[in-house]
């Protein structure tokens, strides 16, 4: 086995999806044994990594320099093609994170991602949505039956049992022909309706003047931003929106 894998058999547990909280010790299963005359150790390696691990900016940048330098080890060693298949989106999820922490190292004062607490701003957000009288379960499932005027396929949107599910049956619908010229008018009309009503309206106002980046790993550098680039659509529509409601 080469030493890359070694280190994915370790570390190969999921990486944090929302915001990076202070790593808690306490929070990684005793997995030392009870034995009292045995003295304990963090991280009992031969029952396997703890589902929690310090991913901190400093961790994470400290991964990246030991794989590149066991890639390169593997490499002298004759041991090159010995690849474990997720080897590749293991390595491309720890760059996401890294991405993700350069941004925010980059806006200390900003909101980066819309995920944990701030999980209301996203359009994946579980929130009632009315577009051309029909109410859709979330703002993402009426931005994407907005895209066709076929009634049919946006009934099967609305039908959507989940956000990402809508999100991809909306890339397969009849596209409107004017789309391209009215697609920021229409998700700052969803927006504006989303966060016209209690809680979500006093929770936009409660972020202040904090600027809003919707820091992503899923390549949307339009709406958002991914690996340091993009317009940020969503959070420019959203900081405006606040604006608005704190003018009234």
């Amino acid at each position: 086995m080469c030493m890359i894998s070694m280190i994915y058999d370790h570390y190969r547990d999921p990486f944090p999806t929302g915001p990076f909280q202070p790593w808690n010790p306490e929070t990684v299963p005793n997995t030392t044994p009870t034995n009292p005359n045995v003295t304990p150790n963090p991280i009992d390696w031969q029952q396997g990594a703890p589902p929690t691990l310090p991913w901190t900016p400093e961790t994470f940048a400290e991964l990246k320099e030991i794989i590149k330098r066991l890639d390169e080890l593997d490499k002298k060693l004759g041991l090159a093609n010995c690849e474990d298949p997720k080897k590749a989106e293991w390595m491309k999820k720890v760059e996401e994170r890294l991405a993700l922490l350069e941004l925010k190292n980059q806006h200390p004062d900003a909101i980066t991602e819309f995920t944990g607490e701030y999980r209301f701003l996203s359009n994946f957000y579980e929130s009632c949505v009315t577009y051309d009288f029909v109410i859709y379960p979330t703002l993402e499932h009426a931005y994407q039956a907005a895209k066709t005027l076929n009634l049919e396929e946006r009934q099967k949107i609305k039908e959507c049992k989940t956000p990402g599910q809508a999100k991809r049956m909306g890339r397969t619908v009849t596209l409107r022909p004017d789309w391209e010229q009215i697609k920021v008018h229409v998700m700052d009309n969803l927006l504006t309706k989303k966060f016209s009503l209690y809680p979500l309206k006093e929770q936009l106002l409660a972020t202040k003047d904090k600027e809003l980046i919707e820091g992503n790993t899923w390549g949307d550098t339009y709406w958002g931003v991914c690996n340091g680039q993009g317009e940020n659509k969503l959070g420019q529509l959203l900081m405006n929106l606040r604006n608005q409601l704190q003018a009234e």
